[in-house]
């Protein structure tokens, strides 16, 4: 018989299996894309379910239709937690969409916590966001932060809007992604212990636990903030998965159904018929220019190239730039302000490389077109 620990975070899942004897058989993390219920039969799909006695579930997903009680998150991180580091006394939980500080008592027991707010900054969602604008995946940031050496530029990263303000200041003033990318992790590092400690000193051994203790430079910038030494488990991100496994492990209970996959919700939706109801959104899409062009096309470099008619010979231009944080534009003008051309691309975090493009996006409409341009200004 086995007992299984089901995590729901606000972007991941995590599960643990554990056998008779307390100790792991089978693990799992992946990404639910807000579908927990077909991610979890995915990752169950290779697992005898017919064998697991009894499922602790804790998260964000109270609801879902699974067998098995429902503990709080800070309950099953401090059951997992004290047993991969003993003689813990403060747990740091940075997830997806929270993060939080456990403190326990000298004797290993509970004695208060506090988490962030609603705002998702400081978060692994902050990240991923940050990450996109970048122009990579969320599992490359914390690579490309290691490489940056020295100390890296500031990014206040207490709101997701400010952060995209010093992102850009930043990309204009030449820095690299990677030089970004350690600042976005070390600042987040920084604003996590102000939110959570408000000033305030931590005494005795310190975890760090969930998917974002993953990044090392998040760590690291959370070491020398506090001054204090941090333990990481090996597999953060499953901690809550191992203390939920563990919580049901302990009970020792046979789910009613004999399957730990239920048909329907322990706790089935409200069906008031008084409640009031908003008519649905509906689409309708307000009037919208006809855009025709000559030419459109994608040329190399990512480069979108539009022409707007055919013309000959050598063109007096006005060309107009545009360097944003997700794309970079340009517009070229005849003497009598009409549209000769555009191009359009993402900048990807490399503004220079990013006009650089568009100069060759032109020299290829000139190419295609078969006329050259005389930029005037």
């Amino acid at each position: 018989m086995s007992f299984l620990g089901v995590d729901i975070g606000a972007l991941s899942m995590g599960l643990v299996l554990l056998n008779e004897d307390g100790n792991i058989a089978w693990q799992c993390y992946l990404r639910h894309h807000g579908n927990p219920l077909a991610a979890l039969e995915e990752a169950l799909s290779p697992i005898d379910t017919d064998r697991i006695r009894n499922v602790c579930r804790t998260g964000k997903d109270e609801t879902l239709p699974v067998s098995g009680d429902h503990i709080d998150t800070v309950v099953a991180e401090l059951e997992g937690t004290r047993a991969l580091i003993p003689g813990v006394r403060n747990i740091i939980s940075i997830g997806g969409g929270s993060f939080c500080l456990t403190r326990l008592t000298a004797n290993g027991r509970y004695k208060n916590s506090a988490s962030n707010s609603a705002c998702a900054s400081g978060t692994g969602a902050f990240l991923d966001q940050q990450a996109l604008r970048l122009g990579i995946s969320p599992e490359e940031l914390a690579d490309k932060a290691d490489t940056y050496p020295g100390p890296p530029p500031p990014v206040a990263t207490r709101c997701a809007v400010f952060a995209k303000s010093d992102i850009i200041h930043l990309q204009q003033e030449g820095f690299s992604v990677e030089a970004i990318a350690a600042g976005l992790c070390v600042g987040l590092g920084h604003s996590t212990v102000d939110s959570l400690l408000k000033g305030r000193t931590l005494e005795g051994r310190t975890a760090i636990i969930g998917g974002v203790a993953k990044n090392a430079l998040v760590v690291d910038a959370i070491r020398k903030k506090l001054g204090v030494e941090i333990h990481v488990p090996e597999r953060p991100e499953l901690v809550g998965a191992y203390g939920a496994a563990r919580e049901a492990l302990r009970r020792r209970k046979t789910p009613q159904t004999g399957h730990c996959l239920s048909a329907t919700p322990k706790t089935p939706p409200p069906t008031r018929s008084d409640s009031f109801m908003r008519p649905p959104l509906a689409l309708q899409l307000s009037s919208y220019p006809d855009f025709t062009w000559h030419d459109l096309w994608t040329a190399g470099h990512g480069n979108e190239i539009a022409v707007t008619a055919p013309r000959t010979g050598s063109i007096p231009v006005f060309l107009g730039i545009d360097i944003g944080s997700t794309s970079t534009k340009a517009t070229l003008l005849d003497n009598y302000d009409g549209v000769v051309g555009w191009v359009y691309r993402a900048t990807a975090g490399e503004p220079i490389r990013a006009v650089q493009a568009v100069f060759r996006a032109v020299r290829d409409m000139e190419e295609r077109g078969g006329f050259t341009v005389d930029i005037q200004g």
